[in-house]
């Protein structure tokens, strides 16, 4: 039988936190920087005026089931289908990327806490500080990541 470690074509339980360190930093840089070029280019595009007052309360509510998915087509309609552009594939790029850039945070999170737990387990206080920087800088990135996914 197939062991449990080896389930996603290489062997977790082998990973340690040691070999990510320099990734989680380069993780978090990146994070950081696409969401400083996100908000910078989005502030720039948005055409929105903040100081008009918002009208809302005037939207149907819908009680049937079968009208639940009735709003969506317009949301992404002008999102992922516009002719002769190629934006929408920058969209669906970028929601793929997030994707796997989430499965791998979920990865190494996974590794980060068998290390943890084996930390508290055998009491090594001379590698508490070191996870809890690396656990810093994933959540961080993880957090970012999440948002913008």
């Amino acid at each position: 039988p197939e062991e449990t470690g080896n389930l996603l074509g290489f062997d977790v339980s082998r990973l340690r936190m040691a070999q990510f360190g320099s990734l989680l930093w380069l993780m978090c840089i990146v994070a950081a920087i696409g969401m400083c070029a996100f908000e910078a280019y989005h502030y720039r595009c948005a055409g929105t005026d903040l100081s008009k007052a918002i009208d809302f309360g005037g939207e149907t509510h819908e009680s049937r089931i079968s009208r639940m998915l009735h709003g969506v087509w317009p949301l992404i309609s002008p999102y992922l289908f516009q002719k002769g552009s190629s934006r929408q594939w920058y969209f669906v790029v970028a929601l793929v990327a997030l994707g796997l850039w989430s499965m791998l945070l979920g990865i190494i999170l996974l590794v980060w806490m068998k290390e943890f737990w084996d930390i508290m387990e055998h009491k090594k206080l001379e590698r508490f500080f070191p996870i809890m920087k690396d656990f810093t800088l994933l959540l961080a990135t993880m957090i970012l990541v999440g948002t913008y996914q």
